[in-house]
């Protein structure tokens, strides 16, 4: 069971992350968008890969992410391994 400070994180964490995949950049309330940002080495994404796997691990994951189980907030493939 999640607590309600760790919902709010993980709610902050996806927000991120569909802006990211919109726009490129993560915009907060403290920070001004800077151009960029991933390019640079400055935006910050491996927290929000919870389960890194091959494309021949596909099937498993997509069941780990679909249920939810193991924790799998992402499911992340990536060719070769």
């Amino acid at each position: 069971m999640l607590r309600n400070g760790s919902v709010q994180r993980l709610r902050e964490a996806l927000r991120q992350t569909r802006q990211l995949a919109e726009t490129g950049e993560v915009l907060s309330p403290d920070k001004p968008p800077r151009p960029g940002g991933m390019r640079r080495g400055e935006l910050k994404t491996a927290h929000l890969v919870t389960h890194p796997m091959t494309l021949d691990q596909g099937p498993r994951g997509y069941d780990l992410f679909k249920n939810k189980k193991e924790g799998c907030v992402r499911a992340v493939f990536q060719p070769g391994g």
